[in-house]
């Protein structure tokens, strides 16, 4: 079985449609997005749709919750926090319900997916080894694939040992230990590079890859601009920071 995992939507439309017509082409088995499908972005009503659409696994993020009152805002920086609020005055009833009714862990096939990590599934990031310590104590499963930072990474647990590599477009991972995969952004990209990433995981073959594509980002930016978002946010889709 073949999922393509992505992550952090974030609003962003026009990557998300972009991430879609890439896996028209790819036809993987399962689709899974690990939370914060809104916060940040323009649109997130239209993204919701758009995965409602779709036979797609989502797990909630810390922004998910946020938007429905359910997360307390007083740790997001400011310009989180003034799109947050701006994201609830927004979002429809509808999508409202549907982002309070997502799950916040999924597990199968061995496989673990969510947001932040084992400790924490929402909040905490896994930046570091020492942080990725923290869900191996928990994890005992295969792989457990998480999101929240941004940028891709993995985490293998070797013995006694963690090993933290970032991961360059195109590479190919076996995991044959245990393993955190983060497969980095797709409405918002951290890694100093503004095409969105998300990976590939073939079950049997035990074989884990990172692709990245491209978007119009000057269309998100210029919808951020019309509904008066913070210019750190716009700027920030372009410089992949």
């Amino acid at each position: 079985m073949i999922y393509a995992v992505g992550s952090d939507v974030h609003g962003n439309l026009a990557a998300l449609l972009s991430f879609f017509a890439y896996l028209d082409d790819l036809k993987p088995d399962s689709v899974v997005i690990l939370g914060d499908v809104v916060g940040y972005g323009p649109e997130p009503n239209e993204c919701i749709e758009e995965i409602r659409k779709r036979d797609i696994l989502v797990s909630a993020g810390n922004h998910d919750l946020a938007a429905i009152g359910e997360s307390d805002v007083k740790k997001f920086n400011p310009f989180a926090r003034r799109a947050i609020e701006w994201t609830k005055k927004v979002l429809s009833e509808e999508n409202k319900f549907w982002l309070s009714a997502i799950p916040r862990i999924i597990r199968e096939n061995d496989l673990i997916f969510l947001h932040g990590s084992l400790r924490n599934w929402a909040s905490e990031y896994i930046f570091d080894e020492e942080q990725a310590e923290g869900s191996f104590c928990l994890l005992k499963e295969k792989a457990l694939f998480v999101g929240h930072t941004h940028c891709p990474r993995i985490f293998i647990k070797k013995w006694d040992k963690i090993i933290k590599m970032n991961i360059p477009e195109g590479t190919e991972i076996s995991l044959q230990y245990p393993t955190i995969i983060n497969s980095g952004s797709i409405g918002q990209p951290r890694d100093r590079n503004p095409n969105p990433s998300f990976g590939l995981f073939d079950t049997e073959k035990g074989k884990f890859k990172l692709l990245r594509f491209s978007y119009e980002i000057g269309k998100t930016q210029a919808l951020m601009r019309e509904k008066r978002l913070p210019e750190y946010l716009i700027e920030r889709l372009s410089e992949g920071k």
